[in-house]
């Protein structure tokens, strides 16, 4: 008889309750199974560490001039590299030795399988490792980096570990950055310092060379120009004039004698005695009034003054006078006339020099006037150079400026500091599997597999289960129906089976379910207890009914 699908819910419901057993025993037993086996389930330990990074300074672009916050944007936007990458990875094996037992050679290299081993655990590592902001501001990062294994011992140190080597690298990666730029910044400060000097020296010269000109007004050239044709015509009539003095006065001097003729008077010795006698005697006088207190009637005072008289007339009546003698001296206006030649001279030369400086200013003013739109240009590009490279300097140097406060912040850790938030602790549970996943799998399998024996049972069994079935299944009318003959033995075996092992086997099968749930329990949430259990049943058993483990 082919299989007539349930019309409605009470069909539907039927075929439930009569193939209850079917359907209840199958399905716990899969559920026993299922359970039961996921004690092979590999448990997988996951751990967490936290890490915080707090920033003294804003680390946002408005913030301008803080490299500490722009260096560790940059490095923050690596993050998922700097925890997950190889380099990290590779670093993060060395540490902790996990390369322990691979195959290596006998200098201590590994092996061609070593070295598989080795990519196998880099990848597997960074697979595990899950890195995630929980908190991410211009000021306070919170970063929660979690690694999940199934070795237990392991997860909480290699989630510490690569947290340190983080921390640690960022630190060195901020200084050694921040060392570079200042190297670099200092460079070109240097180097713009230099190029200021020079075009400062060349604007200069530019200055020495077009001296009191004004690039920027052409009229300044000319006017100069014409000043200095009329200084010029000055400076050559005083020229002309200083040399026709000055060929007068060589004329003149080369007229005059070296050495004239010159009179010298010698006095008389005899009238110098008389002479001397006076003297004498008026010295002699005034000792007489002025000392000895003595009138001019005094015989002494008179006798003194008579024969002063006696004297000044015995001068008076002197014949014989002075001699004189004649003699050749240089000749003084000579002399002074040639003191007088070399001023000119001098002075010529001077007029001179001045006159062909002139000349030369005025050839330079006349080609500056002539070249003066290029002239021009070439002032305006050293202004503009300048300008630029001053700029540029003010900028390199507020840049070092700004980078050495930087540098000093980060080595003494006040710039940026980074550390730890929360170390990951030592696991008591696995992560996963969990308890409900193991629950539900094992209940969805169990009702599947129940189910499909239902159904199954259904499209096997070709009885027909109502008067009805039979007419539509042979299409023959039916008189009358008998019940189903049930022997007395058959009876008995029903009662036992349906009153005693059926309920004994469901309760069997329901206590067995409960054990491996337990047993499923410890291995999940109480580790320690569930290795108990298999190492020491009996000790187990004691202790729990004594007080627990």
């Amino acid at each position: 008889m082919a299989w007539r699908k349930p019309a409605n819910l009470n069909e539907w419901f039927g075929i439930i309750l009569r193939h209850k057993k079917k359907f209840f025993f199958p399905a716990v037993l899969v559920m026993i199974g299922f359970i039961w086996a996921s004690q092979w389930w590999p448990r997988e330990y996951t751990a967490e560490a936290k890490f915080k990074r707090r920033s003294e300074t804003s680390m946002s672009p408005q913030a301008g001039g803080n490299p500490i916050g722009e260096e560790y944007g940059r490095i923050r936007a690596l993050m998922q590299y700097n925890f997950k990458g190889r380099p990290a990875i590779e670093q993060l094996i060395t540490d902790l030795s996990l390369t322990t037992g691979f195959p290596r050679t006998a200098d201590g290299e590994l092996t061609a399988d070593g070295k598989i081993l080795y990519n196998d655990l880099v990848n597997r590592l960074s697979r595990s490792i899950s890195v995630s902001n929980q908190v991410a501001s211009d000021q306070i990062d919170l970063v929660s980096v979690s690694y999940t294994s199934t070795d237990r011992e392991m997860v909480p140190k290699v989630c510490n570990q690569i947290v340190e080597n983080y921390i640690r690298t960022v630190r060195k990666q901020m200084d050694d950055t921040l060392l570079e730029q200042k190297k670099f910044f200092e460079s070109e400060v240097n180097r713009y310092r230099r190029r200021v000097g020079e075009l400062e020296n060349a604007r200069l010269q530019f200055g020495i060379n077009h001296g009191g000109v004004n690039p920027d007004d052409p009229l300044v050239v000319f006017n100069k120009l014409n000043t200095l044709k009329t200084d010029r015509e000055s400076l050559a009539t005083e020229f002309e004039k200083n040399k026709a003095g000055y060929v007068s006065l060589k004329k003149w001097e080369e007229e005059q004698p070296e050495f004239v003729k010159n009179k010298k008077t010698t006095e008389n010795p005899d009238l110098l005695a008389i002479k001397d006698k006076l003297k004498k005697l008026k010295e002699m006088l005034d000792i007489h009034v002025y000392e000895y207190r003595r009138t001019v009637e005094h015989p002494a005072v008179k006798d003194l003054v008579r024969r002063i008289a006696a004297t000044e007339k015995e001068i008076i009546n002197f014949e014989g006078g002075d001699k004189i003698e004649e003699e050749e001296v240089p000749n003084t206006e000579k002399l002074s006339a040639q003191k007088d030649l070399s001023i000119l001279e001098g002075r010529l030369a001077a007029d001179a020099k001045k006159l062909e400086e002139t000349n030369a200013e005025i050839e330079r003013s006349e080609i500056y006037y002539r070249n003066f739109f290029t002239t021009r240009q070439e002032f305006l590009r050293l202004t503009r150079e300048l300008t630029e490279s001053a700029t540029q300097l003010a900028f390199w140097d507020d840049s070092l400026r700004r980078i050495q406060m930087a540098l000093t912040l980060s080595v003494g850790e006040k710039g940026l500091r980074l550390s730890f938030e929360q170390r990951a602790p030592e696991l008591a549970k696995p992560s996963s599997p969990t308890l409900a996943k193991i629950i539900g799998g094992a209940v969805v399998l169990g009702l599947a597999i129940g189910t499909l024996m239902i159904v199954l049972a259904e499209l096997l069994d070709h009885s027909y289960r109502t008067v009805e079935q039979a007419i539509d299944e042979i299409k023959l009318p039916v008189l009358g129906a008998i019940n189903e003959i049930v022997s007395p033995a058959a009876a008995m075996r029903r009662k036992i089976f349906g009153w005693g092992v059926f309920p004994a086997v469901t309760t069997l099968l329901i206590l067995v379910l409960l054990g491996v749930f337990a047993m499923t329990y410890l291995s999940l949430e109480a580790p320690h207890k569930y290795e108990l259990l298999k190492d020491d049943p009996v000790r187990f058993l004691q202790r729990t009914f004594n007080g627990g483990v």
